[in-house]
């Protein structure tokens, strides 16, 4: 998850497809900070992330993609309102909107 906020620009490694480098995101610090709060409440409910995943109704990879705050080829994970819904109510997160 490094590389995740350094400058450069978008390049891929055509052999595998997967992202080198992208520009900084302004939420990144943001997008990782809510991955380790996933990651924190998930193992101090004893929870793996097969039964968070399941409990919230996504799929193993897209659960997992939210707690590395990267999807596979390596851009910043963006989940719907919806789905991060889901999993705060499966973690117990309560979100308060002002």
């Amino acid at each position: 998850m490094r590389y995740l906020c350094e400058r450069g620009t978008a390049r891929y490694d055509r052999g595998e497809m997967r992202l080198l480098s992208h520009e900084a995101e302004p939420h990144c610090g943001a997008v990782q900070s809510l991955a380790q709060l996933l990651r924190r409440r998930r193992t101090s409910a004893g929870l793996s992330q097969e039964e968070v995943a399941l409990a919230a109704g996504l799929a193993l990879h897209t659960y997992s993609s939210l707690e590395r705050g990267e999807t596979a080829v390596g851009t910043l994970a963006n989940p719907t309102f919806s789905t991060m819904f889901r999993v705060f109510r499966v973690l117990d997160i309560e979100v308060v909107l002002t």
